[in-house]
């Protein structure tokens, strides 16, 4: 959908859920992430590095963090979520905020 500071955001309709992905946008980097997520309204502390960071959900899915990329180190918020309505269709919605250098 987009990329902000390094990050890749993309929102998928799977079958059967709704998946939300961050993922750095070139490779050998690393994402970092702090805050909730949850899928099917359960909700989990994040804390996490790694290449890219997912949540699915069979009824619903969130992201809510600060994440940034390694090399670029501009730290912004992602506030995502997504709804998945049973027929193969989802609803999806966010605010991320970019940060400054």
């Amino acid at each position: 959908m987009t990329t902000i500071d390094g990050l890749d955001v993309d929102y998928s309709c799977e079958v059967g859920g709704v998946l939300i992905t961050l993922a750095v946008h070139s490779g050998g980097d690393t994402l970092f992430a702090s805050g909730d997520g949850g899928d099917n309204g359960t909700l989990v502390r994040v804390q996490h590095s790694g290449p890219n960071l997912a949540e699915l959900g069979t009824s619903t899915a969130n992201l809510d963090v600060i994440a940034w990329a390694g090399s670029v180190g501009t730290i912004s918020r992602f506030d995502l979520g997504g709804f998945f309505n049973g027929t193969n269709a989802c609803n999806v919605w966010g605010l991320i905020t970019p940060g400054t250098s």
